[in-house]
């Protein structure tokens, strides 16, 4: 007879945990993650053409296809020493993040946050948003 007692208490602990589960990663997104974002929307105002490149997250990032999509745009070129600053914004309310392969990485971005990377080496990199696989993009860096 012990071992039925002890199924109704074994279910109660692993409800209880996972419940708790839930709470933790509700407040981490709800309360924790939106303070982790930086935003620095006066630098990107004064991004012209000439001198960086604006990348938008738009409404609906999080959920859009068909993949890739969620960056716009998509593939930028820049040229190191003329444009080679570029400016993300996220303009959707999901969280979203701007990670390349080891090279670049923005922290959280909730709403209106802006992330900034300077290029300052030829290539084409790629990224992604790592909470949403199926947003990709890239960036070509040029010589001067």
């Amino acid at each position: 007879m012990s071992g039925q007692k002890t199924k109704p208490v074994v279910g109660l602990i692993v409800a209880v945990l996972i419940l708790a589960a839930v709470g933790a990663v509700g407040y981490y997104q709800f309360e924790v993650a939106p303070r982790l974002a930086t935003s620095s929307t006066s630098a990107q105002a004064a991004c012209t053409p000439s001198t960086c490149v604006n990348i938008t997250i738009p409404a609906g990032a999080g959920t859009c296809s068909p993949a890739p999509c969620g960056f716009s745009p998509a593939k930028v070129v820049v040229v190191i020493g003329q444009n080679g600053t570029v400016f993300w914004k996220n303009d959707d309310s999901a969280h979203h993040t701007v990670t390349g392969a080891g090279s670049f990485g923005s922290p959280d971005m909730g709403l209106n946050a802006v992330y900034s990377y300077h290029f300052t080496v030829a290539g084409n990199y790629s990224y992604v948003c790592n909470y949403h696989p199926w947003m990709r993009a890239s960036v070509l860096a040029k010589a001067p």
